[in-house]
């Protein structure tokens, strides 16, 4: 999608989240804008060898998986509400992400996160709502020791888990709320 005035509304049948049709899929793609739409019932809104995206002032409910980056270096997530979906934002193997200014609320499955980041590097995560969640935030550590998760200026609230890192390397930066 390029970016126009038109704004859409993307949803999919009334069924379980697994056997819905995708809302958006971004194959070996760059440059888009995606902004401005409703993405409800859908299964996922999935990225895949997709650099320098925008993804910005989207509303996504009630979906599988909202935004799911695999090897998707660069992209921007800015200014979308998400809510009530099985699972927030998902980056795997996707550096150099911008994420902030999002209201992320109501992933409430076991097992599930507002935010889930493996084996991404210089991902900034900054300014979001990130409200009821099972977890708020799910991060391993970077592969080398200069790959750094930036955390700067969100409000963790009402999670059972607001962060939960795992494995023994560390290596992020936190200034949060």
């Amino acid at each position: 999608m390029t970016r126009s005035k038109t704004h859409l509304r993307i949803s999919s049948k009334s069924v379980v989240s697994s056997l819905r049709g995708e809302g958006i899929r971004l194959w070996y793609s760059r440059n888009n804008h995606i902004e401005g739409n409703e993405i409800i019932g859908v299964r996922d809104l999935l990225l895949i060898n997709s650099p320098d995206n925008h993804i910005i002032g989207n509303r996504l409910q009630n979906n599988r998986i909202s935004m799911e980056f695999i090897f998707s270096p660069g992209n921007e997530i800015r200014d979308n509400h998400i809510g009530n979906n099985d699972t927030g934002i998902v980056a795997i193997y996707s550096d150099e992400l911008d994420i902030r200014n999002n209201r992320i609320e109501h992933i409430r499955n076991t097992g599930s996160s507002a935010l889930a980041i493996k084996e991404s590097s210089q991902v900034t995560i900054a300014n979001n709502e990130i409200v009821h969640n099972a977890v708020g935030l799910t991060a391993n550590s970077p592969v080398h020791p200069e790959n750094i998760l930036y955390l700067r200026g969100n409000h963790f609230t009402y999670n059972n888990i607001a962060i939960y890192f795992y494995g023994e390397k560390g290596g992020h930066v936190i200034h949060n709320e």
